[in-house]
């Protein structure tokens, strides 16, 4: 981070001596967090997993009936927006956690598509299970839909990540 701080500042024209002690005020701060407040933020951020596993499922299960009535092309379709939906979301979420550091980005990135798509997957072998017992709707390939919609759900972290920050 403070690589990029520090180049982002001599663009703008700061001198050394500026851009030195901007960073070493950065790194006090940093460095004089409490224990408490340390343990405080990392339970924030494996409360907001376990929230993530929730909207998740819930948002799977409210796909439900969507997944009984739409026919293959345009039930994709919807699975991607959102997933790119959900992903954008989630991500400002996490982006706005200034706490966090690139281990908890990657691991965030790691697991969101994961969870995305172990929640489709789920909700999809229900949703073929309806479909064969009632025999009304659409049955799905999931494995696909669970690919979609994982993809879909990281594309706004990449996107933060690889091609607005590098400009930022």
């Amino acid at each position: 981070m403070n690589e990029n701080l520090a180049a982002r500042l001599a663009r703008k024209g700061w001198g050394k001596e500026e851009i030195d002690k901007t960073l070493k005020i950065f790194d006090r701060a940093k460095h004089s967090i409490s224990i408490e407040t340390k343990k405080l933020q990392e339970r924030v951020y494996w409360i907001f997993i376990i929230v993530i596993c929730i909207i998740n499922f819930g948002i799977a299960a409210s796909l439900l009936p969507i997944m009984l009535a739409l026919n293959l092309s345009f039930f994709y379709i919807l699975l991607a927006v959102t997933g790119l939906v959900v992903g954008f979301s989630l991500e400002l979420v996490v982006r706005s956690m200034k706490h966090l550091e690139d281990k908890h980005h990657v691991s965030f990135a790691a697991l969101m598509p994961f969870i995305a798509a172990l929640s489709i997957l789920i909700m999809g072998n229900v949703s073929n299970s309806i479909q064969k017992e009632i025999g009304i709707g659409f049955s799905h390939n999931f494995y696909l839909a669970a690919i979609i919609y994982g993809v879909a759900s990281v594309i706004p972290f990449f996107m933060h990540r690889f091609v607005i920050k590098r400009y930022y």
